[in-house]
C-alpha cells in the first residue's frame, strides 16, 4: 500500500488527484474510493485528505481508503 493525500477533488465529476510524497501525482475516481475516504461533498484544496491506496496501470490510484 502507498500513502499520500488527495490534493484536488471535483465532487461533481467524482475525480481528483492524489499526491504521493517523493513519488508523484496519481489520478483517482470516486468508484475507486471506499466509503471511508470521506470525499462526498468535499472541496479540495484547501488542505488534503490523507489516504492509503494501490496503483493500477496508467498511474491510477485504486482501493483508496482514508
Amino acid at each position: 500500500m502507498a500513502t499520500g493525500s488527495i490534493t484536488e477533488w471535483d465532487d461533481g465529476l467524482g475525480e481528483g488527484l492524489i499526491t504521493e510524497p517523493n513519488v508523484g501525482v496519481h489520478d483517482v475516481d470516486r468508484q475507486d474510493c471506499s466509503a471511508q475516504a470521506k470525499l462526498k461533498g468535499k472541496t479540495i484544496p484547501p488542505g488534503g485528505v490523507p489516504v492509503t491506496f494501490q496503483l493500477a496501470v496508467g498511474n491510477k490510484a485504486i482501493n483508496v481508503d482514508g
